[in-house]
């Protein structure tokens, strides 16, 4: 079986471009939390058939899903199986952004997107057995641990009807 890491760094081989500030930029953009929920380690009780970076976020079925920083969509689609409906965000400075186990997807390839737009509905699609957000940032095609920012991360308010 393809590892799920080899599967993004695929799609990140066919769909990712430079960006205007390059690919080695260091400096970490003010990301925010795409999700309110509990943190939790990889192992969701099933066998895990791949390592994955990222952290995994405890949601509601359904929780909206909103993106970390403003950026570009690079894949929206269902193509890596282990992550199910997923999400790909280029930021500028060559960093992107993975939103893995969703739902429903609201985004397109090509689509500009804004801190705090809704992107997706959380679920639990590919290798999981309950709802949850997989949410990973990297710098170019390496994956850096947002566990490493949680505290950097800011917190966004839900929209009010």
């Amino acid at each position: 079986m393809v590892k799920a890491s080899a599967c993004i760094s695929l799609v990140f081989a066919v769909l990712a471009s430079p960006t205007a500030w390059g690919e080695e930029s260091l400096i970490l953009p003010p990301f925010a939390w795409p999700v309110a929920g509990q943190v939790v380690d990889e192992d969701d009780g099933r066998p895990c058939p791949s390592r994955h970076e990222g952290i995994d976020i405890l949601v509601p079925d359904g929780t909206e899903v909103r993106a970390s920083f403003d950026g570009t969509v690079i894949y929206a689609g269902s193509e890596v199986p282990s992550f199910g409906n997923l999400v790909l965000i280029r930021h500028d400075g060559g960093w992107v952004t993975v939103y893995g186990h969703n739902k429903e997807l609201f985004v397109n390839r090509g689509e500009d997107i804004k801190i705090g737009d809704v992107i997706a509905r959380s679920g639990h699609s590919g290798y999981v057995a309950r709802p949850q957000l997989h949410f990973e940032i990297r710098n170019g095609q390496v994956p850096v641990n947002p566990a490493r920012y949680l505290e950097l991360l800011k917190a966004q308010a839900p929209e009010l009807p």
